[in-house]
This record gives structure tokens, C-alpha cells and sequence, in this order.
């Protein structure tokens, strides 16, 4: 008869298991399994390998959580990527940051998350519900970040509200309307100041903020004409515009 030296448990043919977090020895009563990975081969019957992995308690369970949340942190997600955390969770394991068994960590290099050469290649078969969707929210909330970073503040709204990111959501739609309202004022500056042109009939030339290039504002020009570099058709930014017709002007 076997006993767990952790909860003291005793059985026959006890199966001892061990927190792939801390270290922690236990059994299947004390641990919880959290994870199972196959290790095999592209079109074989079945997995050469199976690892569950366990762990003894809930803060290992955290801790695992934001170890692998640092790897998507420090990750540039496409804002198209398919939603996938388990290979993040294979980046955490890769980087020694839990006690797991060498002979374990050696069969994540021989079995990589995408087929080698040989064939080889490693798939999670049982994740826990509550880790996966602590680290699905985790990769929409990075990216609705970058969404924020390129200035696509309703996308990142929606991706908030999504994971229940309600003030979150609610700030990225603020800055929807106060860039949109900005936007209609220096068109109606920008129009303003065209009016002033084309009434004196004043030429102004300023240079183009991404070739140098000159060009040229006289009453001939239109707002279409005035926002793409005649030279190297960059979009100029309306703000950019409107200040230096201002400093021409004054």
C-alpha cells in the first residue's frame, strides 16, 4: 500500500505525482491535472509519448498562468492570429521557468510544435478550461492594445467588451469621437484657410513632411489635392497642413 507523503492518502498502486510548478511531490487526490501532451510522429496510429502534467495548488496554478501571460506579452501578435495560446504555453516551458523532469523538457526539443524533419512533433490534449480562457483573454487584450497603438479604436473597443473590459472599452470609444471630432474641425480649418488663399490670391509653397518635395497652394487647389504628395503619393496628415498654412498666413 502506497501513501502520499503530501496529503497522506493511502491506497494500493497509489500513483505519486509531481507540481510541474514548484516541485511539490503529491498524488492524484492532493494535484489537480492541468494539462496532458503527446509527443509523436505526422499520421501514426497513436502518440509515442503522453505527459500529464499536475500541479499542488491554486498560487501554481497562477503562477503558471502569468508565466506563460509574460510570453504573450512579449510576443508582437498579428492583429489577424488565429487565436492559439498553447504555443505560448510551450514558449514558457522552453524558457526553465517550472521544475519539470530535463528527460520532459529534452522531448519538447525533439518534438517541436510543428513537424520536423523526422516527422516529430508535440499537440496538447488536455488543457484546463480555466487556463485556457485566462490566457485567451490575455491575447485579446494585447491585441486590442495594438489595435489602440494604430489608432483603430473601435476594433479595440469590440475586443474589450468581449473579454469584459467595460471601462477599457468605454475609454478606446472616447478616443473614437474625440479624434473624429478633431478630424471635422481641421477640415473646417483647412477649408477656412484655402478661402483665405484662393480670396487673396496668394501662392504658398510648403514642402512635403515624408520627400521634401515642393508643392504648391493657390486657388486651384482643393482639399483632395492638398491631403497626397503630388511626388510620392504619401497621405499628409490634415493637422500638418493646417499648421503650416496657418504660420504661412499669419
Amino acid at each position: 500500500m502506497g501513501k502520499c507523503l503530501n496529503c497522506g492518502m493511502k491506497k494500493w498502486r497509489l500513483k505519486t505525482t509531481k507540481c510541474f510548478v514548484c516541485g511539490k511531490a503529491g498524488c492524484n487526490n492532493c494535484h489537480s491535472h492541468i494539462m496532458e501532451i503527446g509527443f509523436g510522429v505526422v499520421n501514426a496510429f497513436d502518440y509515442e509519448h503522453k505527459e500529464k502534467m499536475f500541479i499542488c495548488s491554486n498560487d501554481c496554478k497562477e503562477n503558471f498562468i502569468n508565466s506563460v501571460e509574460k510570453q504573450i506579452e512579449q510576443t508582437n501578435i498579428g492583429l489577424y492570429e488565429k487565436i492559439e495560446v498553447k504555443k505560448y504555453i510551450t514558449s514558457a516551458i522552453a524558457s526553465n521557468a517550472f521544475k519539470i523532469d530535463e528527460k520532459i523538457l529534452k522531448k519538447f526539443e525533439e518534438y517541436p510544435s510543428k513537424p520536423n524533419r523526422k516527422r516529430r512533433f508535440h499537440a496538447y490534449l488536455y488543457l484546463d478550461d480555466g487556463v485556457y480562457e485566462s490566457l485567451r483573454k490575455k491575447f485579446l487584450k494585447q491585441r486590442a492594445k495594438i489595435l489602440l497603438k494604430v489608432r483603430r479604436f473601435e476594433e479595440a473597443a469590440k475586443l474589450f467588451e468581449s473579454i469584459a473590459m467595460y471601462e477599457e472599452a468605454g475609454k478606446a470609444r472616447a478616443k473614437d469621437k474625440h479624434i473624429s471630432i478633431k478630424r471635422t474641425d481641421i477640415s473646417v480649418d483647412l477649408n477656412s484657410l484655402l478661402s483665405q488663399i484662393k480670396d487673396g490670391g496668394l501662392i504658398v509653397i510648403y514642402r512635403c513632411p515624408h520627400c521634401n518635395a515642393p508643392l504648391k497652394v493657390n486657388k486651384e487647389t482643393d482639399m483632395k489635392s492638398l491631403r497626397v504628395c503630388k511626388h510620392c503619393h504619401t497621405e499628409i496628415e490634415s493637422m500638418d497642413i493646417a499648421n503650416f498654412l496657418k504660420t504661412a498666413l499669419s
